[in-house]
């Protein structure tokens, strides 16, 4: 084996333990850049950067990459991350600066939550950001919350129309909150429509929407849709803007029990 194929090789294997080890240490978001002169690994845990950097260069020193490689490695595995975002058979878009969509693990697909990712094009280099979920099994028991707010956030649940907003900042758990929700919902009992960006993480038993989040117009038409058909539930990723938020009001006044996800500081 050449020093090519086996750098690449290596890559790809320290590919895997970033996502492993994201997973492992309970990370939210993965956070990784590379430039010319500037390569960083952070994890988001608890709402918190963590940085990983010395970590992963552990990892490649273990593996006889020397430090003059390390520029080249660190692009091996950006290049990796987003071929297997391509590869993977799952939706994604391309712009000029940026790219969209999620990947999966199929080493351990029973283990593994889904990866959405977020590549951005800097003046320096790329910018690669994954967000985990663990998706179908986040329960209100991962999530801690206190006997009080559990039991106000389950009679909300349990009502036939309304509005549950989860609002906070990047890293305050909104998402996890939300997906967790999602679970509860989910029942033979309701029909359940959501609709989210093209990083969506599928359930099974929801109907599922996705979007691109470059046209806004497509989420108003498929909330239009909703008036019209048998849905009890409506959950919407991400209200984008004054129009959405209309919309959705609109959903709770015709007898929908609504969810949504709304960004704040």
């Amino acid at each position: 084996m050449n020093q090519i194929d086996r750098n690449n090789k290596l890559s790809l294997f320290c590919t895997h333990e970033i996502l492993d080890k994201a997973v492992t240490d309970d990370a939210s978001d993965i956070h990784f850049e590379y430039s010319p002169n500037f390569n960083r690994l952070r994890f988001r845990i608890n709402g918190i950067l963590v940085d990983y950097t010395d970590w992963l260069r552990d990892q490649m020193f273990s593996r006889d990459i020397d430090q003059d490689n390390e520029k080249s490695f660190f692009e091996l595995i950006g290049i990796h991350i987003i071929d297997m975002m391509d590869t993977m058979g799952l939706i994604s878009v391309y712009s000029s600066v940026s790219s969209h969509g999620r990947i999966r693990l199929n080493l351990k697909p029973e283990e593994y939550p889904d990866f959405s990712v977020s590549v951005s094009k800097t003046i320096m280099g790329h910018y690669i950001e994954l967000r985990t979920t663990h998706g179908n099994d986040i329960d209100f028991d991962y999530l801690s919350l206190d006997k009080a707010k559990k039991n106000l956030l389950l009679q909300n649940l349990a009502n036939p129309s309304g509005l549950i907003l989860f609002s906070g900042p990047v890293g305050s758990g909104k998402s996890v909150l939300y997906n967790a929700s999602m679970n509860i919902i989910n029942v033979p009992e309701s029909s359940v429509k959501q609709i989210g960006g093209l990083d969506i993480f599928q359930k099974d038993g929801i109907q599922q929407t996705c979007i691109n989040p470059a046209k806004n117009d497509q989420l108003i038409e498929i909330i239009d849709s909703v008036f019209s058909q048998d849905a009890d539930v409506l959950a919407v990723d991400d209200i984008y803007n004054n129009h959405v938020a209309k919309k959705i009001i609109d959903a709770t006044d015709t007898g929908h029990l609504v969810l949504a996800q709304m960004f704040a500081t």
